[in-house]
């Protein structure tokens, strides 16, 4: 019974440490986050971008990983508040943009050690207009069917709340293709 047990609270360990190691992030344009602070440049302007283009047609705009990373941070400039807020600090947000998936990153550090947690979004069209799709995501190295525990889901929801100009002018494009690290919007199928 001893043996059982020691096997159990190994195993126990082996998923805590396996949450708390972060993804790899060096593979993300844009990782880490420039800070207007630290002398990085001023990002382009997304929102204002596709609203410009929102009512021509013909008319797209396309923004590289690393522009799609820097205008997530410096529009969010994220900071973790509530009960955990004085041992857990906000480190970024990155969009890892692939062919038709993009998968979001929010990388955090508690007791200044890195951890991360991702939902990875699948974009589809039906009847004509682009609609996203959740495809799982991550916790740590710990992958994640579709469904999703519910702090990532609360995580990227206020993420979502926060961006709700963006979400509203996307709402309007009728073309998002996810290509190899950039992302393209077009007001024309």
């Amino acid at each position: 019974m001893t043996v059982l047990l020691g096997v159990v609270a190994l195993g126990l360990l082996a998923g805590v440490v396996a949450v708390l190691l972060p993804k790899d992030l060096s593979g993300i344009a844009g990782y880490p986050a420039k800070s207007l602070l630290e002398g990085g440049a001023e990002s382009r302007n997304l929102l204002e971008e596709t609203q410009a283009i929102l009512f021509q047609p013909g008319e797209s705009v396309e923004f590289s990983e690393e522009e799609f990373n820097d205008y997530l941070n410096a529009r969010l400039g994220g900071e973790q508040k509530g009960l955990m807020g004085s041992f857990i600090t906000f480190e970024g947000i990155y969009a890892d943009v692939e062919p038709d998936t993009v998968e979001f990153f929010v990388e955090r550090k508690i007791f200044g050690m890195p951890t991360t947690m991702s939902t990875r979004l699948r974009l589809e069209y039906f009847r004509g207009l682009p609609r996203s799709e959740g495809a799982g995501g991550t916790i740590g190295k710990i992958n994640l069917s579709s469904k999703q525990l519910q702090p990532i889901v609360e995580a990227f929801t206020r993420v979502l709340g926060a961006c709700r100009d963006e979400a509203l002018a996307l709402q309007h494009i009728a073309s998002i293709r996810f290509e190899k690290d950039k992302v393209v919007l077009a007001t024309t199928l």
